[in-house]
């Protein structure tokens, strides 16, 4: 079955067959979850990481998407009982509502620098994030003016401040 924490374990064996470390992790929505799975797993693989529009359990998922998607997998759950292709589908859509096994307290505990970039009009709420930055003791939040959930990743903007986080000038 897929999950946060898989994907997480499928980025260190890759991380440790190529004997990568001190890296810079970069993950966009799911991946930014997945980014925080591994900075609490395996605090000492990245020197810096930044996490674009995540969120670290299923209740920073706005209610007006969430709902769509419960929906979605109430139906692809009874689908994927007849049909065996859907069942990634329904892995897919778990992913986006299900809490992550990460808490509040193990977030606190993470030292890697993070920059927590999140969409004006994002799916996640703002409190959500503003939780996580203050969990995340090395942790920095910053607005994309003009962006959401799926723009972010294209925004001038974006591609500027992570420049500099990477740079050390944020």
């Amino acid at each position: 079955m897929y999950s946060i924490e898989l994907y997480a374990e499928d980025m260190m064996k890759f991380c440790r067959n190529k004997s990568l470390s001190n890296i810079i992790v970069i993950g966009y929505s799911d991946g930014a979850n997945v980014a925080l799975a591994i900075a609490h797993k395996y605090p000492y693989i990245a020197k810096k990481m930044i996490l674009i529009c995540g969120n670290y359990n299923g209740d920073g998922v706005k209610w007006i998407i969430k709902m769509p998607i419960l929906f979605a997998k109430s139906v692809v759950g009874i689908v994927k009982k007849f049909s065996p292709n859907v069942k990634f589908m329904f892995w897919k859509i778990k992913l986006m509502v299900e809490d992550y096994g990460i808490t509040e307290s193990e977030m606190r505990k993470i030292n890697t620098n993070i920059l927590i970039l999140t969409a004006k009009y994002d799916f996640v709420y703002r409190q959500h994030q503003v939780d996580m930055n203050r969990y995340l003791k090395n942790s920095h939040m910053y607005i994309v003016k003009g962006t959401n959930h799926f723009n972010i990743i294209t925004s001038r903007k974006t591609f500027n401040v992570i420049k500099a986080f990477i740079n050390g000038s944020k």
